[in-house]
């Protein structure tokens, strides 16, 4: 492969490697859990909150971030790689 070739190849490749993970972080939703929420995807309200912190991790993707509203959840949370949980307040604690 000629050197000319070879440096089109490396710019596109990179090109297309910070597209794509441009395109990750873009696509990031944040969504909200509260005691007094409901059992409807999407969560991406207080208004549209859910009830549990597993019913929200479950339709989360890399990116996304959960805020957690004041309250107890016995509930056991499995979380998955590349998630932000946020609890309510300074002196809030998950």
């Amino acid at each position: 492969m000629s050197k000319r070739k070879n440096k089109y190849f490396k710019t596109l490749l990179l090109t297309l490697s910070i597209l794509i993970i441009l395109s990750t972080f873009s696509t990031a939703t944040v969504r909200y859990v509260s005691k007094t929420g409901n059992s409807t995807p999407p969560y991406t309200s207080w208004a549209t909150a859910a009830d549990s912190i597993m019913e929200c991790i479950n339709i989360c993707v890399f990116g996304d971030t959960i805020y957690v509203a004041n309250g107890v959840y016995k509930e056991l949370v499995d979380m998955i790689p590349g998630l932000k949980l946020i609890g309510a307040g300074m002196d809030s604690c998950i």
